[in-house]
């Protein structure tokens, strides 16, 4: 899949959730937390 499959979120971070590693799932889950807060923060809601 490419990565306007999974906007906003990167191929990369995608696989990074599905990793056999609890901590890169954890760091993989705080990248989207962030991006979540900053979009809320400027009032993205289309994303």
């Amino acid at each position: 899949m490419s990565d306007r499959d999974y906007l906003p979120l990167s191929a990369t971070l995608v696989k990074t959730l599905t990793d056999k590693l609890y901590e890169k799932r954890k760091t993989a889950a705080l990248e989207i937390e962030k991006m979540v807060r900053e979009l809320i923060a400027v009032q993205n809601y289309e994303q």
